[in-house]
């Protein structure tokens, strides 16, 4: 355990892995749900709009943002691919197929160094 500033109150707190003291958790749990159900019919909501129409804080909505825990409208709209075939992907850089075909790092051969 270490201490931390809670990112929503500022009060110092015993950090088990959160970003929130335990009271500030569930307020985050509640404006998620409430964020997570607008969103499932507006997916395509400004962080404005979103705070406007749910109540939760413009900082709460960029926290999580920054957390990963929603999808922004430019990530929805990106298309990423597989550096190595070019297949279209949902995250990070090499698809399954390739991983399966690159296998561990131990059977990969050395690159010649010049």
């Amino acid at each position: 355990m270490s201490l931390k500033n809670c990112k929503r109150c500022g009060k110092l707190f015993n950090s088990q892995g959160h970003s929130v003291c335990p009271p500030c958790l569930e307020k985050d749990r509640v404006d998620f749900e409430r964020i997570r159900e607008y969103m499932l019919t507006h997916p395509y909501v400004s962080a404005l709009e979103l705070s406007r129409e749910t109540g939760v804080k413009p900082a709460v909505i960029t926290r999580f943002q920054r957390e990963g825990r929603f999808i922004s409208r430019e990530q929805q709209e990106a298309e990423l691919r597989c550096t190595a075939c070019g297949e279209a992907i949902t995250a990070g850089q090499i698809c399954n197929d390739c991983l399966k075909k690159l296998g561990s790092p131990r059977q990969r051969p050395k690159k010649n160094k010049q």
